[in-house]
């Protein structure tokens, strides 16, 4: 192995560690079996729907996502139920999927909501003020909720 081969390993190896330090834990990974083993109080407190406005979630998602608190903020959220309130600036379905998505606290942002077939989302209007609720999901490219109910 000559040394160009030898620095272009070790580089993709430190790409590939810094990488994998950035993404949320894994499900089942050391770190979540300690929140597996929550005290009866706490498990019915993750129980309980977290009640937030769209654009206070949006700017968590915002203000973390590049921060040492990530991880922090990702977990407490992180397939919890929230009841998130905004106003609903858009409602698209590709191949029956339902999409509602509610103002976030900047000029593109978002807090994106997946509506599972079978719940009626038509109701819901541009412009007007929903809240909805659903499991907390996937932090990638913003705040997403999946499994929502539009509650009018």
């Amino acid at each position: 192995m000559n040394a160009q081969t030898t620095t272009l390993a070790v580089a993709a190896l430190l790409l590939a560690t810094a990488l994998m330090a950035c993404q949320p834990p894994a499900s089942g990974s050391n770190s979540d079996k300690s929140a597996q083993k929550d005290t009866p109080a706490a498990a019915a407190a993750k129980a309980e729907p977290i009640a937030i406005n769209a654009a206070d979630y949006h700017a968590v998602w915002r203000d973390t996502k590049r921060g040492e608190h990530r991880h922090a903020a990702w977990r407490s959220y992180h397939n919890r139920t929230l009841k998130v309130s905004g106003e609903l600036v858009r409602r698209t379905e590709v191949l029956g999927q339902v999409e509602l998505a509610l103002r976030g606290d900047d000029e593109n942002g978002e807090v994106v909501c997946t509506v599972p077939n079978g719940v009626d989302a038509t109701k819901a209007r541009i412009g007007q003020t929903i809240t909805v609720q659903g499991m907390a999901d996937d932090w990638l490219v913003g705040p997403l909720l999946r499994d929502c109910t539009p509650q009018l």
